[in-house]
């Protein structure tokens, strides 16, 4: 293939062969090999560390999670389980490091790159 963008942005690939050349434009250049990559590659959306509470808990929800975590939280025993309900309940963030997420990606059985999703999808809403 070979790839070709338009002054607006837009960009068009065409058949090696020649077959379609006669849909090539003047307006139209050709695209470097790093533009190509990047075009069929665009980089990942950058993880956040934090997020909004109520953030979280929409992701958890839409990914099917949510009632999983309150009735793991709920169960927590002793002063960790204290402590993790207060969070839950009353903190207005959440830290990707905090230990109570790595024991709810534990309950959930997300690995790390399934976490860092949650996350990402978390500070879209």
């Amino acid at each position: 293939m070979q790839y070709y963008k338009t002054p607006d942005g837009q960009v068009w690939a065409f058949e090696a062969d020649g077959t379609q050349d006669d849909l090539i434009t003047d307006d139209m250049v050709v695209m470097t090999p790093e533009e190509v990559a990047a075009h069929l590659a665009p980089p990942s959306p950058a993880v956040p560390q934090v997020v909004e509470m109520v953030q979280a808990r929409l992701a958890l929800l839409h990914a099917g999670h949510l009632a999983t975590v309150k009735t793991a939280i709920a169960s927590m025993p002793g002063l960790a389980g204290d402590e993790a309900r207060e969070v839950w309940e009353f903190g207005p963030r959440v830290r990707r490091d905090s230990n109570l997420v790595a024991a709810m990606a534990q309950v959930l059985g997300l690995d790390g790159a399934a976490l860092d999703a949650l996350f990402v999808d978390a500070a879209t809403r």
